[in-house]
């Protein structure tokens, strides 16, 4: 407690004079006509606003020889950073310092061992950026924004020619946006706009090199998959039970078949969808177990 704001709103006592004594770390005498002593009282510890964190939003890859990588904020500036683990112990790149950005981070390495980072330029100007080393220094570029809220939920992936390729959320329209790099130029297009979806979006690749796209539908509160053929987008609503879909995760078993794991929060549970070819097959994975209150 601050101890001059407790004495805020109250009359001046003895002891209240002690408290606001301490708190400066004054000395407090008596009177002229008492014996002579001083009372020295230590000031308050002062208690300083922890920094902020380093750490948040962190995404880990590992590249082909097995060394980590992570892709990170770093709070006490709004910075995003890179950490990649060698022999000799961890090395700390700074990579994007404008502005308060670090939202949303997706991060994935290349054949090469080229870092790729989708992430959120939410704090200042609402807009997707994407940055990649290129020798010693980071390029980054402004991927889509400007006059719109864009790039939250950002996923990141490379395709088999190492192209990445990102899934996100445009909140001035609710809708799934996706952005690919063909080798030349970025590409940007509305994969679903029925409503208010593209939350929580995560991207993968099937065997074929045809993205798909597990997000949550915000307006019907569903889980979604759009999958790419290779001439156009198929949506499909994968669970409709209740208020499902948020936080999804899609990966493919060893047949090639999509598995997507998320919340249901109407059951208050982990649940998983898996394609066996014809259908979805969903299964409840762990329950938050309810606890009858004890009997008065």
């Amino acid at each position: 407690m601050n101890p001059l704001s407790y004495l805020i709103n109250r009359p001046l006592t003895t002891a209240s004079l002690v408290i606001l004594l301490s708190a400066t770390g004054l000395q407090c005498r008596k009177g002229e006509d008492e014996e002579q002593s001083v009372v020295e009282i230590p000031p308050q510890r002062v208690v300083e606003t922890p920094p902020r964190n380093i750490g948040l939003n962190s995404s880990l890859v590992f590249d082909d020889s097995g060394s980590p990588h992570i892709a990170y904020l770093d709070a006490n500036g709004w910075d995003v950073k890179f950490a990649q683990r060698d022999l000799e112990g961890w090395e700390i790149e700074v990579v994007d310092t404008a502005g308060r950005v670090g939202g949303y981070i997706s991060l994935a390495v290349d054949g090469s061992g080229i870092p790729h980072i989708a992430y959120w330029d939410g704090a200042d100007n609402y807009d997707l950026k994407y940055a990649r080393r290129t020798g010693s220094s980071w390029e980054v570029i402004l991927l889509d924004g400007g006059s719109e809220h864009v790039g939250r939920f950002s996923s990141l992936a490379l395709d088999g020619s190492g192209n990445p390729h990102i899934s996100y959320y445009e909140k001035t329209h609710g809708d799934l946006k996706y952005a690919r790099w063909t080798g030349s130029a970025w590409k940007i297009e509305r994969v679903d706009t029925l409503g208010d979806v593209g939350l929580n979006t995560s991207l993968a690749f099937d065997s074929s090199g045809n993205p798909h796209i597990a997000y949550y539908h915000g307006f019907y509160e569903d889980l979604k998959l759009a999958r790419w053929t290779g001439s156009d987008w198929t949506i499909e609503k994968v669970d409709t039970t209740g208020k499902v879909g948020l936080t999804p995760s899609i990966a493919f078993d060893s047949a090639g078949h999509p598995n997507i794991s998320y919340c249901d929060a109407t059951q208050k549970s982990l649940k998983l969808a898996r394609w066996t070819g014809t259908a979805w097959e969903i299964e409840v994975v762990d329950r938050l177990e309810e606890v009858p209150l004890p009997s008065p």
